[in-house]
């Protein structure tokens, strides 16, 4: 599982496969297929999900809770991409490039 944390309006969300975008709109992200996903102004994040269903399984009645695991997807990565930019050549038509990730 995929989150987008936006470090100007502090806006933690999960990505679907339709875009969403956090409150002040400079970081927005969407999944494409079951794996990848494209952000961009924003900070992913991962959720293992083994650990986080197992969590959910054993949340404890009273208490400080279950841990899972989480982690900060690292600025490269081959499953997160940039939205694709165009570049305008010297002749004036645009080639599509896709740049790594702002963060």
């Amino acid at each position: 599982m995929k989150l987008l944390y936006c470090e100007h309006c502090g806006d933690l969300f999960n990505l679907t496969n339709e875009e969403k975008t956090c409150k002040c709109g400079k970081a927005k992200g969407k999944y494409f297929g079951n794996l990848y996903a494209e952000v961009s102004g924003g900070i992913p994040i991962g959720i293992q999900n083994f650990s986080f269903f197992n969590a959910i399984k054993a949340r404890p009645r009273t208490g400080l809770g279950k841990r899972f695991e989480a982690f900060v997807i690292p600025k490269i990565c081959e499953t997160i991409k940039s939205p694709a930019k165009r570049k305008e050549r010297a002749d004036g038509s645009k080639k599509q490039v896709v740049l790594p990730p702002d963060n």
